[in-house]
């Protein structure tokens, strides 16, 4: 941690004993691959990184905040997803590029497929664990979300989110290059959030 501290996460869950002291060599090994790694990344700051879509090596491809391009900061662990952050420095869009030209859906979601949640429904606390609260404990928030909205190169769509709907489907053609995604779910009250998981599938 911090490169500096080191524990033993099978005996010690928690992190409560920093055994760095002890193995010096792994606290260097690590911190090393650490510097290196980083600095390979370094050189690609400046440039924009796309995701593919319709590629074959993974069709679907599935999008999630994470990966948003925003003026502020993404919703990136569960704690913020769960708290609806959402403002436009909170809420962003992806750089994408279409491998092929086809026939797409979009399957848009707030909450991840595993949870098998409807959009306007909230979520319970999960489980805690040892140490730090986890980010699953933050209580997921109801919103009236009404409709969804999908813009990918130069096409605008609208769908009304039905009364317990988990997710909204989009089908659209589109042909290859570069893009930019924006999926929003829309309030009652008209407050946009992004659509923190979008499912695209070349068919």
């Amino acid at each position: 941690m911090n490169g500096e501290e080191l524990y033993d996460i099978k005996a010690d869950p928690a992190q409560q004993q920093d055994v760095a002291p002890s193995h010096p060599q792994v606290v260097e090994r690590l911190r090393d691959f650490y510097d290196s790694w980083w600095a390979e990344l370094e050189t690609a700051f400046d440039q924009d990184a796309r995701i593919y879509l319709g590629h074959e090596a993974e069709n679907p491809a599935t999008l999630t905040s994470h990966d948003w391009i925003t003026t502020g900061y993404t919703p990136w662990n569960q704690s913020q997803i769960r708290d609806a952050l959402t403002g436009a420095g909170r809420t962003g869009h992806w750089n994408v590029h279409v491998a092929q030209e086809g026939d797409y859906e979009f399957r848009l979601q707030r909450w991840p497929a595993e949870a098998d949640t409807p959009i306007t429904a909230g979520l319970e606390p999960g489980e805690p664990v040892p140490g730090e609260p986890a980010f699953r404990s933050t209580p997921g928030k109801a919103l009236a979300i009404e409709k969804a909205t999908l813009e990918i190169a130069g096409q605008e769509m609208e769908k009304t989110v039905a009364p317990g709907a988990k997710d909204v489907v989009f089908s659209l053609r589109l042909n290859p290059g570069p893009a930019t995604l924006s999926a929003r779910l829309i309030a009652r009250d008209g407050q946009a959030y992004g659509a923190h998981y979008v499912s695209v599938k070349r068919r």
